[in-house]
């Protein structure tokens, strides 16, 4: 669950006891329609708790079988590779650094940075294994590194099925916790509507449970659950990024990314990552809203994107025009001086600004655009 979804559960929970007081109940009791909506808002809460312990059942599952295979594999490349660096240093130095590893490289950070890591270095071993004798290698050896690196790929093509599972309780707990604010909402207007006057202490006990839940009901953001497109799971390590009031947020093992709070408005939203494909789109958030997205992102990329800002220290945001001269590509800033270019090619590239304004100014930076990720260049004028 999100932390906000735990922070409600909170206050259902406080409103749980409140509604099964004898004292309170007794109050409303010969109240059908507010009795009934109480009694819905109670079931909802127990397939809420029905929800939470299969996705919980299911994720720990997956995440055992995920990381015991990632730990043999680490284990078994970690025993062949130490020899495998010497025999680099004496015959092939160009290949040392392949070889040249330690245990982080393959449990910590993204799966496919781990996988990309161990592929090549089985490449780089199973190709020069007839010549590693010197250093007590055989093709036994770089066999027992390919097996582990299967056993951890197909553990995770395995868990296809579970993460189905996993993915449809995430989704069945954000449409429950809708279902029960919907039946919050009820129980407000019919409670208070009826009770005010006649039992204004018991009102203002419900609105203290229920202020938790609505504390911070202005805060706006957005959730994304992210998953890959080829149907292999939730997509973890991938950030989300929302251009303007730069804030962002990265995909956990769920594949939930969650922002931090920022102002209402529309926004260019940038999804990127190691190993995927950028993906923009426009999002507008309302006060006190909290988007909830479902994103695919597809594996593979060679392009990424620039965003930023174009900004006079005497004048404020300035119209501006924005223009990689080498791709051909030109875009200008918004109404608050942000922009944002899409599709351009990773690595060193050139970027100008042309500030629209009499006199007109001129700025050009030189950023390094990451595969599959998002660079902030900022031009700030006199």
């Amino acid at each position: 669950m999100t932390l906000r979804q735990i922070t409600k559960q909170n206050t259902y929970n406080k409103l749980l006891v409140f509604f099964a007081a004898s004292a309170n109940s007794a109050i409303w009791a010969t109240f059908t329609r507010l009795v009934t909506e109480i009694a819905n808002f109670k079931t909802i809460n127990e397939n809420i708790v029905k929800a939470q312990d299969q996705q919980g059942t299911v994720t720990i599952g997956i995440t055992d079988t995920k990381e015991l295979m990632r730990i043999a594999m680490s284990k078994v490349i970690l025993q062949k590779a130490p020899k495998a660096h010497v025999w680099a240093l004496d015959n092939n130095t160009a290949l040392a650094p392949v070889f040249n590893v330690i245990e982080d490289d393959f449990l910590k950070g993204a799966e496919s940075r781990s996988l990309s890591k161990a592929d090549d270095l089985y490449a780089a071993l199973k190709d020069n294994i007839a010549s590693m004798a010197s250093v007590n290698l055989t093709i036994t050896d770089a066999n027992l590194v390919r097996d582990g690196i299967k056993n951890y790929r197909d553990a995770q093509g395995s868990t296809g099925s579970a993460e189905d599972t996993k993915e449809a309780g995430t989704k069945t707990l954000t449409g429950l916790f809708d279902l029960a604010d919907h039946s919050l909402d009820i129980i407000s207007d019919l409670l208070i509507a009826e009770y005010s006057e006649s039992n204004p202490d018991m009102v203002l006990t419900f609105k203290m449970n229920r202020h938790q839940d609505t504390v911070g009901v202005h805060h706006t953001r957005i959730s994304a659950h992210i998953v890959y497109s080829d149907g292999s799971g939730n997509a973890e390590g991938i950030k989300l990024f929302i251009v303007g009031p730069n804030k962002t947020a990265i995909s956990d093992i769920d594949g939930i990314a969650e922002s931090p709070t920022f102002k209402p408005g529309t926004y260019h939203v940038i999804i990127s990552g190691e190993g995927i494909q950028t993906k923009t789109f426009v999002q507008k958030v309302k006060r006190g809203q909290t988007v909830h997205l479902d994103i695919e992102v597809d594996r593979g990329a060679s392009t990424g994107t620039i965003s930023g800002s174009a900004h006079s220290a005497t004048l404020g945001n300035q119209p501006a025009t924005i223009t990689l001269p080498g791709l051909g590509l030109t875009t200008n800033t918004d109404a608050f001086g942000n922009f944002l270019i899409t599709g351009v090619a990773a690595g060193n590239q050139t970027i100008q600004c042309y500030l629209n304004t009499n006199p007109p100014g001129v700025q050009t930076q030189n950023p390094t655009v990451p595969a599959g990720g998002n660079v902030i260049v900022n031009f700030t004028f006199p």
